[in-house]
C-alpha cells in the first residue's frame, strides 16, 4: 500500500486539474478502477 500511496501523492496535482473537468460520478468510477487495478497488481505482480 505504500507504493500506491506514493503514486497517489505524485498524482495529486494532476488530479486537482482533472477533477475540474470531470463530474463527480465519472471521477469516482476512474478512481475506483485505478484502485482495483492497483490491488490486482499488489496481489499478483506477475500479471503486470
Amino acid at each position: 500500500m505504500l507504493l500506491v500511496g506514493k503514486l497517489l501523492a505524485e498524482q495529486t496535482e494532476e488530479w486537482q486539474v482533472i477533477r475540474r473537468h470531470m463530474n463527480q460520478e465519472c471521477l469516482v468510477q476512474v478512481v475506483g478502477s485505478d484502485i482495483l487495478t492497483a490491488q490486482v497488481l499488489i496481489n499478483d505482480p506477475q500479471t503486470a
